[in-house]
């Protein structure tokens, strides 16, 4: 059986060119990360449905995942559910909350809102994204840095073309 390969010019310029644009990317998810709650949509209604499964979205492991439906939003919210936004489990059928999302994500045919960035209930904050992106896109940013260094190393060695 043929497999057909292809071959990537592996010169210092396309790995340079490569990982700087990644680095580009990780930088603006990190910035988009970092907006502040007045920046995003928000809605306030009551709290219709609260639970870990969500219709036919039924997943093995959900002990970190709560979907909230509100009465003023078409979409149930998504939330995800770790050590520092506990208080979550505080909120009940009937409280009124507000929540801000990111409407601009959100696919025409989704069924469930996932774009869920912080939920308030009077003046507390309830429920705030963590900073696992931040961290994920800082570390991608350095694990590029390092490949680009390497990279450079190797054009010096003469090991790869310009």
């Amino acid at each position: 059986m043929y497999i057909p390969h292809v071959h990537l010019r592996q010169t210092f310029r396309v790995i340079l060119f490569e990982c700087l644009a990644l680095i580009i990317v990780f930088i603006m998810l990190a910035n988009r990360s970092k907006q502040p709650k007045n920046s995003f949509a928000h809605v306030t209604g009551k709290i219709t449905n609260i639970t870990n499964n969500w219709g036919i979205l039924v997943f093995p492991d959900t002990a970190g995942t709560r979907y909230i439906k509100l009465n003023d939003h078409p979409l149930p919210f998504d939330i995800h559910v770790d050590k520092t936004s506990t208080n979550i489990y505080q909120l009940k059928i009937g409280d009124t909350i507000t929540v801000w999302y990111d409407p601009l994500n959100l696919n025409e045919n989704a069924t469930i809102d996932r774009n869920l960035e912080y939920i308030d209930k009077g003046k507390k904050q309830i429920y705030k994204p963590g900073d696992a992106g931040i961290e994920m896109a800082e570390f991608m940013v350095c694990l590029l840095l390092a490949v680009i260094f390497l990279a450079g190393y190797l054009y010096k060695r003469g090991k790869i073309p310009f």
